[in-house]
């Protein structure tokens, strides 16, 4: 049944939770066409007291974030990635100082207990707080850690650090996850918001080429254990609430009348591939369905992207939705 697997799958997977802080000028969209893209994210940020705040949808595993390359990498070193599994990583290196997530070549990996499902939008959180590095998959419980290290306050790169990729395949290289980021907050922390609205559009990053000339003495780097794709569809500006609400009230509405092929167009190209097949083989359930988003409460809305927190009884998950060409199209429930 639909609504069985359904459930089982969100209890696995599910990413529900309140966005926290956009940054002034709004959400920005990387694209992470290859191995080796890179994006400039930030020359300069605190080394301490920082959160990273960001959307991820991969379809093959990678770095994330990263600001050191081939060469030796300086004290507070830092990169993020994510494995096959969608388990997130953030590795920080230190050789001298000793941690629970310490590993013989002088880095502290700290990895997420809960993954993230490919082609399924997902909420990453990254606080690097006095001393407490901690890591949240959406609303699940942190992972964390203490390590008194400041980062390095290198500059960040979102996907593989400029250069990286042209050491060919002899040397230990991450290449950059394949998929997309939208970067929601890089900054100080500050207080705690359980619902932020963002009236500001999501602003598409474009690829700055960069050729450096790094000197070829590999050093080791972590390797750490092997959250979902975002459309390849331009996305366009976020709505009131109100607004969001009406388009997501038609893609309730085609569940309640068990329409599987309007059901179906108002589902992302990505999500498409997988529920599409679920909602031909159990069409009766569709009104269940229906039924359920009919509970909605309203999480976020952060440029084109919307999260809200739906119940089935005494159980709550998450629905989450994309706008594209216009159109709220629903990407995981």
């Amino acid at each position: 049944m639909v609504r069985s697997f359904l459930l089982w799958f969100l209890c696995l997977y599910v990413s529900a939770g309140a966005i926290y802080a956009a940054g002034s000028n709004g959400p920005k969209m990387y694209s992470l066409n290859k191995a080796s893209s890179s994006y400039v994210l930030a020359k300069q940020y605190p080394r301490s007291n920082v959160r990273l705040d960001f959307n991820i949808n991969y379809k093959k595993p990678g770095v994330i974030f990263d600001t050191v390359g081939i060469n030796a990498a300086p004290i507070g070193s830092w990169a993020i990635s994510i494995s096959g599994e969608g388990v997130i990583s953030i590795s920080i290196y230190d050789p001298g100082h000793k941690s629970s997530k310490q590993i013989s070549n002088g880095w502290h990996v700290l990895s997420s207990s809960y993954g993230i499902m490919k082609q399924r939008a997902g909420r990453v959180i990254i606080d690097f707080n006095n001393g407490i590095v901690s890591l949240k998959i959406g609303s699940m419980p942190a992972d964390s850690f203490a390590l008194e290290t400041l980062l390095s306050g290198e500059p960040v790169y979102v996907g593989d650090f400029p250069g990286d990729d042209s050491w060919g395949i002899r040397y230990h290289i991450h290449p950059a996850m394949i998929g997309t980021v939208v970067l929601n907050s890089f900054g100080p922390i500050t207080s705690h918001s359980p619902v932020v609205v963002v009236t500001k559009p999501i602003e598409t990053v474009t690829e700055t080429k960069t050729t450096p000339t790094p000197t070829p003495t590999p050093t080791p780097t972590p390797t750490p254990k092997n959250d979902n794709v975002q459309p390849t569809e331009k996305a366009t500006p976020s709505d009131a609430p109100d607004a969001v609400n009406a388009g997501i009230k038609i893609i309730e509405d085609a569940l309640a009348a068990g329409d599987v092929n309007k059901v179906k167009s108002l589902t992302t190209a990505d999500a498409r591939e997988t529920l599409g097949k679920m909602f031909d083989k159990h069409k009766d359930q569709l009104p269940h369905l229906g039924a359920i988003l009919a509970t909605r409460k309203l999480i976020t809305v952060s440029g084109s992207y919307a999260e809200f927190e739906v119940n089935e009884g005494e159980k709550t998950f998450t629905a989450i939705f994309y706008k594209i060409k216009g159109q709220w199209r629903l990407a995981s429930i």
